[in-house]
């Protein structure tokens, strides 16, 4: 069991309602699990981290190299405890896969609370009496609130939200984090300190000259997260013949940034779709500059991370957090440990780096 903010630590316990349904059907690409070579069971809902209190599906697809009869059995266990376990008859052949749907109902957690679950799904083989295939689930239950305890000191480090597009003022102010609302950048020219956030879906096409007013807060020394552009173009400072506040270092990085706050979070997945980035930037030279083409670009950079002497920093970050806020835990745990680094360091995470030229 691990606790946010290193305050307590509490068993959870409580009634687990489990239940399954099979059905055959052709099956999602998935993470494999093998046991002897004639059976395989593949997990097509990759991701570990769930609500508690809330109500979760997982889906595994069934396949056999020949025939089988016996059981699919699983159990589901908090702190080696079992919860709830089941099982249900069943029959694979060699042509048709066999989808396997546990839903869970998980207890409510106490506030400020990560808990460590398990669960475990084995196929049984009537004829030979023995088990076929096994696989093993790490599950963390989330609380809904990253922020809990966190109001006083998040009034210390001066957050101001820019968000004209109003994808992220609500679901703030719902978890208590104390903020200022920006009606626009100008507002914050004043500023050296504290942290600005950039809302979601702010395209660089209707908004010019933002991306020139993060680098400029930035290398005032302003902590600049800017969450999910839509669209648009930016020139990359530091590079090229670009005008803007030149930064010490420009780094790239992929989905893999997200274990360097927490190496449980889940870094391949999200549910529902799977989907992590939903923006991405490509790299492309223009008329001498390094310009970036913000889009949905498989292939773009979805953090882009510039760092200045000042110990101010930018961030672009392509995660869908707000597209995904409420289908899992992971947005809104990865927005925290963000804040929550920002408030604390003045230099960014080593990896991945790329000097400015």
């Amino acid at each position: 069991m691990n606790v946010i903010h290193g305050k307590f630590q509490q068993t959870l316990r409580a009634a687990i309602m489990c239940a399954a349904v099979l059905r055959c059907g052709s099956p999602m690409a998935g993470a494999d699990v093998l046991s002897d070579g004639d059976v395989r069971i593949t997990d097509l809902q990759p991701w570990r981290g769930y609500f508690a209190g809330r109500d979760a599906g997982f889906r595994f697809a069934v396949s056999a190299r020949r025939p089988v009869q016996g059981l699919i059995v699983w159990r589901f266990a908090v702190m080696d405890a079992t919860m709830a376990r089941g099982e249900q008859a069943l029959a694979l052949d060699a042509t048709q896969p066999l989808t396997v749907d546990i839903p869970l109902q998980f207890p409510e957690a106490r506030p400020g609370i990560i808990v460590d679950a398990v669960l475990e799904v084995g196929i049984l083989d009537d004829a030979r009496k023995q088990t076929r295939a096994t696989y093993r689930k790490a599950i963390r239950l989330y609380p809904d609130n990253p922020f809990f305890e966190q109001t006083e000191r998040l009034q210390q480090q001066r957050i101001h939200l820019f968000d004209p597009e109003n994808t992220l003022v609500e679901r703030m102010e719902e978890l208590g984090v104390p903020l200022t609302l920006l009606p626009n950048l100008r507002a914050l020219r004043p500023q050296r300190d504290g942290i600005l956030i950039v809302g979601a879906n702010v395209s660089f096409l209707d908004y010019r000259g933002l991306f020139a007013e993060m680098a400029e807060a930035a290398s005032r020394g302003v902590k600049v997260l800017c969450l999910t552009p839509a669209g648009g173009e930016i020139e990359l400072p530091g590079m090229g013949g670009s005008e803007l506040p030149r930064p010490r270092s420009v780094r790239f990085h992929g989905v893999e940034i997200i274990h360097s706050y927490d190496k449980k979070f889940d870094a391949l997945s999200w549910p529902l779709d799977g989907r992590i980035a939903s923006a991405g930037i490509t790299l492309e030279g223009v008329r001498g500059l390094v310009v970036g083409q913000v889009g949905n670009q498989a292939d773009g950079w979805p953090w882009i991370e510039f760092e200045y002497a000042s110990g101010g920093r930018l961030i672009l970050c392509g995660f869908a957090v707000t597209e995904q806020w409420d289908a899992g835990p992971m947005p809104r745990f990865l927005l925290f440990e963000i804040i929550n680094e920002l408030s604390h360091r003045s230099q960014p995470r080593r990896a991945s780096s790329r000097p400015a030229n």
